[in-house]
């Protein structure tokens, strides 16, 4: 009995030692379960912040894709602009060169057209037998000749261009006619009356009292007793009165040494030192003086030196 007892007690004591065995294995489980738990839980809460994460990104590369969409329609848009700015561009270059070709035609044309009355002004004071160069001097190491000024070079005119060349051009030939201009409408080239006739020229003639030859020193103009006579140049009345043989006479001093003479007047319309203007009426034409009738004797005189007043009348005639 008591061999079964001690049997007895030593299984017991067996199952004790496994039960402690198993009770110890149990904590372990339940430990190494709530270690799992943790380690899950952590799992968890890394794939929730990836998955934040994944969609924030998702979010930022549809935002990216959609700002690349509108800089690609933006970059369409700019290319569609700079493509009309460069037509624009284009086309305004294009009229800025016609508009320059044109600017040079006209230039030229002008230029040409200066040239041709500074040629018609020349050939108006050489027919009278003034020297145009003298009275209207040109600028220094400038030479006048066919087809305009001779302009000397200068090492500012390397950089010129063709249009600025023109223009140099055309100033030369502007201020050129505006020179001859200036002098030419001081000269006495009008007639001294409106209505008559010529009946004695400038020159050697006989002498309608005693018929000898003699030397007629102006141009005799026949009209109406009493017509008006008229001042043929701008000027200064510098004698009024009688003048022996000429009869009433007035004297008129212009531009560049020039006097004119009118004679055998019946009545003075001016005054000594009265300034007159271009067709002013000065006298009525008479017949004093040594006369054979009504008439004005008209001479044009420079530097005290008789001139021919036929060249002056007729310097103006079928200039081209």
């Amino acid at each position: 009995m008591t061999g079964k007892n001690n049997a007895l007690e030593s299984h017991i004591g067996n199952l004790r030692g496994n039960l402690e065995t198993i009770e110890a294995e149990k904590a372990e489980m339940v430990a190494e379960r709530a270690a799992m738990g943790d380690q899950l839980w952590n799992l968890n809460n890394r794939l929730e912040s990836a998955r934040i994460k994944e969609e924030e990104l998702s979010k930022n590369i549809r935002l990216q894709a959609m700002n690349l969409r509108n800089l690609m329609v933006e970059k369409g848009q700019l290319e569609g602009i700079n493509n009309d700015l460069r037509s624009q561009v284009a086309r305004l270059e294009a009229s800025l060169e016609e508009e320059q070709l044109q600017h040079k035609t006209q230039l030229k044309i002008i230029s040409k057209r200066a040239l041709k009355n500074i040629h018609r002004l020349e050939k108006v004071l050489n027919r009278t037998g003034l020297d145009a160069e003298k009275l209207a001097p040109l600028p220094k190491n400038m030479i006048m000749g066919i087809g305009g000024p001779f302009i000397p070079y200068h090492p500012d005119m390397r950089d010129m261009n063709e249009r600025e060349i023109l223009e140099s051009g055309l100033d030369v030939n502007l201020d050129r006619f505006e020179k001859l201009r200036d002098v030419v409408i001081k000269l006495p080239l009008a007639s001294p009356i409106k209505r008559g006739y010529v009946s004695s020229h400038y020159g050697r003639r006989k002498d309608p009292f005693n018929g000898r030859w003699a030397m007629h020193r102006g141009v005799d103009f026949v009209a109406k007793y009493k017509s008006n006579v008229y001042a043929t140049a701008p000027g200064k009345v510098i004698a009024v009165g009688r003048q022996g043989k000429y009869g009433r006479t007035i004297d008129i001093r212009h531009e560049f040494g020039l006097v004119t003479r009118y004679a055998h007047l019946h009545r003075y319309r001016v005054k000594v030192g009265q300034k007159v203007a271009l067709g002013q009426v000065i006298g009525l034409l008479g017949n004093s003086g040594r006369s054979t009738g009504p008439h004005v004797h008209y001479e044009i005189r420079r530097h005290k030196k008789f001139m021919n007043p036929r060249k002056f009348l007729r310097a103006t005639r079928n200039v081209q």
